[in-house]
């Protein structure tokens, strides 16, 4: 609320996915969430194009009718060529629901035929940051709203951040370490989203940040 301008998305996990049935508790963190803007997914582990397309098509379905989502977030998402259809497919499917963004998670880069499959894909997820030639790179023959990156056990670094917002849609760094940087928000998220919000690259092209 304190950085209007800058787009935040959230991914939600009840249960390994969404759960067996809708959880009122979850429900009620969702609608505070949207109230304030945050664009909400839920996540669904693909294991890398192992689990059978119509799982996928199922947690989707129950995300969009218990929760009405913004979209999923595709976790062990493949980056091996052959996979372009199964990501296509449940982004596809997605949108039919109107879960408009679906964000896919390899969690390191992939080849070029995988931009289009989702709408943003997460080509970092590691500690520490990637260089800035990694995200430059063939990167930069495509729009930078179809990649961002996740990097843990970081403390705040708003020149890297401002400079890695000319090529990436979405960016989430925090200081939280090994084996779940994520139980809580980085020390740092008001400067993270301040140093977002001056990126005159960022606030022209509707970049944000990832949670």
């Amino acid at each position: 609320e304190a950085h209007p301008t800058v787009p935040v998305m959230a991914a939600i996990n009840p249960g390994s996915g969404p759960g067996y049935s809708l959880d009122p508790t979850v429900l009620a963190g969702v609608r505070s969430l949207q109230a304030a803007g945050i664009i909400v997914v839920g996540y669904v582990n693909t294991q890398y194009g192992s689990v059978p397309l119509s799982t996928v098509e199922s947690q989707i379905h129950d995300y969009m009718s218990w929760y009405g989502l913004s979209g999923v977030y595709l976790d062990c998402m493949s980056n091996v060529p052959g996979y372009e259809w199964y990501y296509s497919a449940a982004t596809s499917y997605s949108h039919s629901l109107g879960g408009w963004m679906v964000v896919g998670n390899p969690g390191a880069d992939v080849p070029s035929s995988y931009v289009g499959t989702v709408d943003t894909m997460m080509i970092y997820e590691n500690q520490g940051l990637p260089s800035l030639s990694f995200l430059a790179g063939w990167h930069t023959s495509y729009a930078k709203s179809n990649f961002g990156m996740v990097a843990y056990g970081d403390w705040y670094a708003p020149s890297y951040i401002s400079a890695a917002t000319a090529y990436l849609g979405w960016i989430y760094t925090t200081d939280g370490g090994w084996p779940n940087p994520y139980t809580q928000l980085p020390s740092y998220i008001d400067g993270l989203l301040s140093t977002i919000a001056g990126s005159s690259s960022v606030t022209s092209s509707g970049g944000g940040v990832s949670s």
